[in-house]
């Protein structure tokens, strides 16, 4: 059977890692078997981060790659979709996986009311030195990025854009790109939940809550693509 290595999840999120509900979600759209692991030995990972698909000895890292692997198997993230489309979806999802991930980032580990969240909650058991060490070189990441060179109030207008054009493209349908679930949800979903919930600066989660046309979108991708939830990690 397939293993994902998977962050903990809690606050209602599978994973507090995007990119292992982004897995996730993609191995329950493939039709595969599979079972979920939380994970914590990071450095023994390829790559050094999750999520990690298991398969039998096989460690396959990164969810772009899984997504490859998976199709390889023979399941399609793009059904009807034409090849305009699919590259919108393309570039769709390398934004998302990046602009809006970078914001989510920011939210948890670089603005105080975030960090204290994250640290009392999912880095709760982490002695201070290893969780700051952490947040350090988090923060020395984002700012080399550029997105924390920017203040608070920039950041917020940029993510109020980039949720808005968001919503512009989902419109009236159901998902992404029509009536069918396609690889741009499993990415979107993902980021909308974890820019709405606890742990991430308030200010961050208000903006994403008030959107409700997103909201109801992302509750609609996990609904058809229900995942095993984890306990929730107390605050």
């Amino acid at each position: 059977m397939l293993t994902l290595l998977t962050h903990p999840g809690g606050h209602g999120m599978f994973s507090y890692g995007m990119f292992c509900t982004k897995a996730a979600y993609m191995l329950q759209m493939s039709g595969e078997t599979w079972q979920r692991e939380d994970f914590y030995d990071l450095p023994a990972m390829p790559h050094g981060k999750l999520p990690v698909l298991r398969n039998g000895e096989t460690l396959i890292p990164d969810s772009e790659i899984i997504r490859r692997f998976l199709e390889q198997r023979g399941a399609d993230f793009d059904p009807g979709l034409n090849e305009d489309q699919k590259a919108a979806s393309r570039l769709l999802i390398r934004w998302m996986d990046e602009a809006l991930w970078s914001h989510v980032v920011t939210a948890r580990w670089h603005d105080e009311e975030g960090w204290q969240q994250l640290r009392s909650s999912i880095l709760a058991m982490a002695p201070d030195s290893i969780a700051l060490q952490v947040r350090d070189r988090l923060q020395q990441g984002l700012h080399f990025l550029g997105i924390t060179r920017f203040d608070k109030a920039e950041r917020l207008l940029r993510l109020k854009q980039d949720l808005a054009a968001l919503e512009t493209r989902l419109g009236d349908q159901p998902f992404l790109f029509g009536t069918q679930l396609t690889a741009a949800d499993c990415s979107a979903a993902p980021m909308i939940e974890a820019l709405s919930r606890s742990p991430a600066d308030p200010e961050v989660v208000a903006l994403a809550q008030s959107h409700p046309t997103l909201q109801a979108y992302a509750n609609r991708v996990a609904a058809t693509l229900p995942l095993e939830m984890p306990e929730a990690v107390a605050a």
